[in-house]
């Protein structure tokens, strides 16, 4: 696999893994997928606010993963934050996509000067939390039934990686 920058032909295929998430899990608490146009506004909000998006790519240049991450919230005080997320195509998970990808995420937070980056993530999704706590988050909180989807509440995780 090829860790490479994110480019806006990328969108669709973002849209596509995107979707599988919202439509049959409650790692998003998206209830309806968003469409190309939609993504593609995140994407440039992502970009054009200096966040970082990056994709994962086999030899054939099909986009396996995608990880990106933006300003934690829009405060001043917050500058020094980021907030990561990463999505694998549904059947290509637990091949070391994710690692490669927030390894990634990590050292480019490092090298732009951040100073923590935030994992938001629904407590059920266990393979999220495993890979954070493989790369040195830890937990900083959960909030309680945050979200309902699916007939269900939902609690949030927050997990957190000081950077230096």
């Amino acid at each position: 696999l090829k860790i490479v920058k994110a480019e806006l032909k990328d969108v669709p295929a973002f849209q596509e893994i995107y979707s599988h998430y919202v439509l049959n899990s409650t790692v998003t608490l998206e209830d309806i997928p968003p469409t190309v146009a939609e993504m593609e506004e995140r994407f440039l909000k992502v970009i054009n606010k200096g966040g970082i998006w990056i994709v994962a790519k086999d030899a054939s240049d099909y986009i396996v993963g995608y990880a990106y991450y933006s300003q934690y919230r829009e405060r001043f005080g917050y500058r020094f934050t980021v907030e990561n997320s990463i999505y694998i195509r549904d059947g290509l998970c637990a091949k070391g996509t994710g690692t490669l990808l927030l390894e990634h995420l990590i050292s480019s937070a490092v090298t732009s000067g951040m100073k923590s980056i935030i994992a938001v993530i629904s407590a059920g999704s266990k393979a999220s939390i495993a890979l954070h706590k493989k790369l040195g988050f830890e937990n900083a909180g959960l909030l309680q039934s945050a979200g309902f989807k699916f007939d269900q509440w939902v609690d949030v995780l927050f997990m957190q990686k000081l950077t230096n």
